[in-house]
């Protein structure tokens, strides 16, 4: 198996351009995150799937490829009209396509297959010799896909030997040098190649020394070297790296860490086993990548698969986020629409065994591990509820579970709100559902919570500016080392509507285009504190030593808004600025301590007074006294580093998740107590101008309210949730 895919990549021009003129090698196109297999979306972009297909069959090849990449972003709804498509095209378009249903197929699909067979045709018999070499130059960069394919591959080999044009016959054995465990007659092709003193040789030997046979050709790469064009940055690159080799360098990293490990092997302490000398180079990999910046990274198989998960916004497993509380496996939240709440799992439900093993003994990730399952399969779980005199055994069918990522609902005064918990592969399709629904309520303005949004996507990012900025709009560009791309709204805005958008610190990456496009623009006001600054793009590149299952995650660009400022390291900054509440030290120390006893004051009363806490959970008004017992509670647990309303804040957060846990859904904001909302729905109120005299009860206080603290100069310090509640996505959980 080829080594050093990431680097080998940097050798190929535009994908699957021809190898006419020398250019900078270009990167593979950035993304936020790479993309896992998606799940079936709405069909309106099936529809748009079959325009853009339409349109890039009309187009010349360097738009049918920006083409294919807006095709990419659609994933499973493309596949159709791209099948449809490839059957009657042609030439160059043909090449597009074909590569194209490769990248959407499953490895071992039947779209692979065809996408593969149709490039192996062209490659080996277009009569064109510039689509004979775009199709070969397309075969080289599909080695995952395609890797040890000698049937499909045959023609390919067969024809290599009789190819007439130079150019086409340097790509068809770089395909082949890449996609063959034993490419020797590639191998003596290229040497023979290399032997020219022309762009044909160079292009040979260079093929050549990137691809594991450096020492064939380190002459001529010597003299290559010495170009100051890009054909001398491959050379040198090839001569640093030496694709394939260990170079004799003594500061080269194999022989060092060869050294490091024998050391280790010889005299350690313990004598290392197999997977103890597996983890010592998994840490050698991850500190090499994490010394770069905070957001390069190498993942293992099982962080691969939580990423694609957790981009594909599915799983199988029971339905709920977990976490620890005093050492206790335990469940935040279940998903309303999952298993695991249909069987009678609730929050802070503590699980004991799962499947007879004890989760005290098999840890956090184990227990996750065994939670999750193929769907139909059953798990039993042990619980143990506050009480609840013993444990309950529970049988629950594991389920194909699909996390939402957008949450929406109407406030007072035709007030919409939406809530972007992440930016994954149906958070497009999610927001236009919710606002078609807020805009059949009659609503008159938008508040859009990117709070706590740590990213996902840039396609996505790109359609939900896009929801919101009229088409041709520019959004967000990215510069790498080698190109910059630029990335527009595309059709599909809603309403010019007033719009506000709610952000923190921990608004990250596609949070922050979208807020900056939006503010750049001066479509949105932004409201709450200076998000995080993670203005760098991310690129997921399979490793080949591992055959594709790990992975280099690698900071490739850096994002410019529409402006031209950055985002990276110095975020976003709002236009309306509205501080979180900050416990005190003391009084989060004493909260803390007093929690447990919280909790089952609210598990006792809960079930005796169900009607009023359910009323208290969307507004309690702020009091105190309104909750039944809490008086007396709050006298027999008496702290002098608490007042009454500490403890009402406390409690009333785990009234409102019993109530969601009684109703089967989720709050969705907390308007009576989010004092970020309430400043972004009063900027809102403003922004349409309407007298107070008219405005609902809720927000009649306002004005007064926040006029006093800016008055004052300062924030309101007391305890509470500033962020939307949201058990759904509580950060660091996971949902098995």
């Amino acid at each position: 198996m080829r080594r050093h895919l990431s680097l080998t990549l940097l050798a190929v021009l535009l994908a699957a351009a021809p190898l006419r003129a020398a250019a900078p090698p270009a990167p593979p196109p950035p993304a936020v995150e790479a993309e896992p297999p998606a799940p079936a979306v709405e069909t309106e972009n099936a529809a748009e799937a079959r325009a853009l297909v339409a349109e890039l069959l009309k187009a010349p090849p360097e738009k049918a490829w920006a083409l294919a990449m807006r095709l990419r972003l659609l994933r499973k709804e493309a596949p159709p009209a791209v099948r449809d498509a490839l059957a009657g095209a042609e030439g160059h378009t043909r090449v597009v396509l074909a590569k194209l249903l490769c990248d959407l197929g499953e490895v071992k699909g039947d779209d692979v297959e065809k996408g593969g067979a149709a490039l192996v045709e062209l490659a080996a018999r277009a009569k064109d010799a510039s689509v004979r070499e775009a199709a070969a130059n397309a075969l080289s960069l599909l080695p995952l896909r395609l890797y040890g394919r000698r049937v499909l591959l045959a023609p390919l080999s067969a024809r290599l030997g009789e190819e007439a044009d130079a150019r086409v016959r340097v790509a068809a054995a770089r395909a082949i040098l890449r996609l063959l465990p034993e490419p020797g007659a590639a191998v003596v092709a290229l040497l023979k190649l290399a032997e020219r003193e022309d762009a044909t040789g160079n292009e040979a030997v260079l093929v050549l020394a990137e691809n594991g046979h450096y020492n064939k050709v380190r002459g001529r790469v010597h003299l290559l070297a010495g170009r100051g064009d890009a054909i001398g940055e491959r050379a040198m690159l090839a001569r640093r790296y030496r694709f394939g080799q260990v170079r004799e360098d003594p500061n080269h990293i194999a022989p060092l860490l060869n050294e490091v490990m024998s050391l280790i092997g010889h005299f350690y302490v313990e004598k290392p086993t197999d997977e103890s000398r597996e983890a010592l180079r998994t840490a050698a990999v991850r500190g090499m990548v994490s010394s770069l910046d905070p957001f390069s990274q190498y993942l293992d198989q099982r962080e691969v698969k939580a990423m694609s998960e957790r981009l594909s916004g599915k799983y199988s497993g029971i339905g709920a986020y977990v976490g620890l509380r005093d050492g206790v496996f335990t469940i935040e939240s279940p998903l309303y629409n999952g298993p695991a709440y249909r069987a009678d799992l609730r929050s802070l439900d503590r699980i004991l065994a799962v499947d007879g093993k004890k989760t005290s003994e098999l840890g956090f990730e184990e227990t996750v591990k065994h939670l999750k399952g193929p769907a139909g399969t059953p798990v039993t779980v042990l619980v143990l509820r506050r009480g609840w005199a013993e444990p309950h055994k529970i049988v629950i069918t594991r389920e194909e579970i699909k996390i939402q990522s957008v949450y929406s609902e109407m406030l007072p005064g035709k007030i919409g709100y939406a809530r972007l918990t992440t930016f994954g592969q149906r958070t497009t399709a999610d927001l236009e559902k919710a606002l078609a629904a807020l805009e059949a309520e009659g609503m008159t303005g938008l508040v859009l919570d990117l709070r706590n949004n740590g990213g996902g996507l840039l396609g996505q990012a790109v359609f939900v500016a896009s929801k919101f900025l009229p088409e041709g709009e520019a959004v967000v560009s990215s510069r790498s080392r080698f190109k910059e791309e630029k990335h527009n709204a595309v059709a599909g805005a809603h309403p010019d509507y007033p719009l506000v958008v709610l952000v923190n610190s921990g608004s990250a990456s596609a949070s922050e285009i979208v807020a900056g496009a939006l503010q750049d623009h001066k479509r949105a006001t932004l409201v709450g504190e200076k998000t995080y600054g993670k203005g760098s793009v991310q690129e997921l590149l399979p490793l080949m030593t591992t055959l594709g299952k790990t992975r280099l995650k690698l900071t490739i660009a850096r994002y410019y808004l529409p402006s031209g400022r950055t985002i990276h390291g110095e975020g976003v900054v709002p236009d309306i600025a509205i501080e979180a509440r900050v416990l005190a030290p003391w009084k989060e120390e004493a909260l803390t301590r007093l929690y447990p006893e919280i909790e089952n004051y609210v598990a006792r009363v809960f079930p005796k007074h169900k009607d009023i806490l359910m009323k208290l959970a969307e507004d309690d008004g702020g009091e105190a006294a309104r909750y039944p017992e809490l008086a007396a509670f709050i006298e027999a647990h008496a702290d002098e580093m608490l007042v009454p309303d500490d403890v009402r804040r406390v409690a009333r957060n785990l009234v409102r998740r019993h109530a969601a846990d009684a109703r089967g859904r989720v709050f969705v904001h907390d308007l009576a107590e989010d004092r970020v909302l309430q400043r972004g729905a009063l900027a809102l109120l403003r922004k349409l101008a309407r007298p107070v005299a008219e405005w609902p009860e809720a927000y009649r206080a306002l004005p007064e309210r926040f006029k006093e603290e800016a008055k004052a100069g300062r924030q309101a310090s007391a305890a509470g949730p500033e962020t939307p509640e949201a058990p759904e996505t509580p950060e660091g959980r996971e949902a098995p």
